[in-house]
């Protein structure tokens, strides 16, 4: 702060005796001075060293508290910066890539990203006036991930959190893909029963029982079609305009339209994405530039790399613990992750309560009904399978839309057939413990092998 101080001291250079002296001295302020020990705070003393500022951009790369730096350099009173220090430059260093221009700095990134790895690719589309409008950006994992697991992709655009509210995609636009099914998330919908139905749907209702029960529960598309109507019926609901729309288009979010039509990886909402989104927001706030949240998502990813990596080691090099002798469960416990042997434990030990009785006998095609009474509740399932390739299926349809065998086709493996491994038809390549070590070799020549990407 100014207070126009006339403090001073004037040197001058006496040039025939070749000395400096001093020529004026005013020694009276009208301020308080600053003592030795403080005076490292004063603006004009303040420095701070490259190896600092070096630091400073490290941690705020990898989102760690940038305010620990100076403690680092040792905080003394001696210290020439502070941690405000620390923030004044990071906000210049982020105010010269925005002098750059943001789109043009991201570009600038994406073309270093290539020449690391040649396999990277991005692309940018321009509007009319020639400014990006959208960026598409992939690295080489990511890509080789697509080639080998791409038969079940989420997508969801809801996440904006970047400085220009742009939707944050982690994949590509669903209209690439013409021949896929597309379907919506079942927990979107079901959270608009709540605003749509409130004078039938609140805590412990009938109503919300039922409608569970005809959602998740029906396992066949005429079971679901007389549940339904019935449900309308019961409830008083049959002219309700926006469950009619609801029902018109039934197959793109109702379970047993696409359980048994292809493989979904058991996923009926987009809990994925959302979780994915939670997992940005660690890395990513509303004022981030395009270049920082190309960073900040290339860093996420080598964190999600990571843990996957931690992921095969216990998989393939730890051992399972379970009580179990049976030898069809120590066939799993070999060649499925650890997440995936967990689900076919469970599996496995909930066919333990089944009984089953065959139905009919067709060559090698045997069917039976698979069932467990408790009560005066029945549970039962058909079960058709092939007893010499060992292929089959259960009216469930657990298998055709997770990819695991259900319980009631342990129990016929198990009980019927007597089965001492699991059936190369039940076991699913993305599944496995070295799923991830496998080479694959893509038209763009990429190629992985344990984990190393290349071309």
């Amino acid at each position: 702060m100014r207070t126009d101080c006339k403090a001073m001291m004037r040197i001058a250079l006496d040039i025939k005796r070749k000395m400096w002296y001093v020529n004026t001295f005013v020694h009276e302020h009208n301020h308080e001075m600053v003592s030795p020990k403080k005076r490292a705070l004063m603006r004009s003393n303040k420095y701070m060293p490259l190896e600092a500022k070096s630091m400073a951009e490290a941690f705020n790369k990898n989102r760690l508290p940038v305010g620990k730096v100076v403690s680092l350099f040792g905080q003394t009173e001696n210290t020439t910066f502070i941690p405000r220090d620390v923030y004044n430059h990071l906000r210049t260093v982020r105010k010269s890539l925005l002098d750059v221009g943001d789109a043009e700095a991201v570009v600038k990134y994406f073309r270093k990203r290539i020449i690391e790895n040649s396999s990277f690719y991005y692309a940018v589309q321009v509007d009319g006036e020639g400014r990006a409008a959208n960026l598409f950006w992939v690295d080489a994992r990511s890509r080789m991930a697509y080639i080998r697991f791409g038969d079940v992709v989420t997508f969801d655009t809801t996440y904006k959190t970047n400085k220009y509210s742009m939707p944050f995609a982690p994949f590509t636009v669903a209209t690439v893909f013409p021949g896929t099914r597309h379907r919506f998330c079942l927990w979107h919908i079901k959270k608009k029963f709540g605003e749509k139905l409130s004078h039938v749907l609140f805590k412990k209702s009938k109503f919300k029982r039922t409608v569970k029960a005809v959602i998740r529960n029906t396992y066949t598309v005429e079971d679901f079609v007389n549940q339904w109507q019935s449900m309308l019926v019961e409830f008083s609901l049959t002219e309700n305009e926006w469950l009619k729309d609801l029902y018109d288009i039934r197959e793109k979010w109702i379970p047993v339209y696409n359980r048994s039509v292809l493989f979904f990886a058991g996923m009926n909402t987009t809990q994925r994405s959302e979780s994915i989104n939670s997992f940005f927001d660690h890395y990513v706030n509303s004022k981030t530039s395009l270049r920082e949240f190309a960073e900040s998502c290339d860093q996420a990813f080598e964190r999600m790399y990571v843990r996957e990596r931690e992921e095969d080691y216990k998989s393939i090099h730890t051992k399972r613990i379970f009580a179990s002798q049976d030898l069809l469960v120590r066939h799993a416990s070999k060649i499925f992750t650890r997440v995936i042997f967990n689900k076919v434990h469970a599996e496995f030990n909930a066919s333990l309560r089944y009984r089953s009785k065959i139905v009919e006998v067709d060559g090698d095609e045997h069917s039976y009904t698979v069932y467990w009474k408790v009560g005066d509740t029945v549970e039962q399932f058909p079960v058709k399978i092939n007893e010499v390739t060992k292929k089959g299926t259960c009216g469930r349809q657990n298998f055709e839309f997770k990819g695991i065998p259900c319980r009631h086709l342990h129990h016929i493996l198990v009980s019927r057939l007597y089965v001492e491994e699991i059936p190369s038809y039940f076991v699913m390549e993305r599944w496995k413990k070295n799923a991830n070590k496998s080479v694959v070799l893509s038209s763009d020549h990429l190629e992985i092998k344990d984990d190393k990407v290349g071309i």
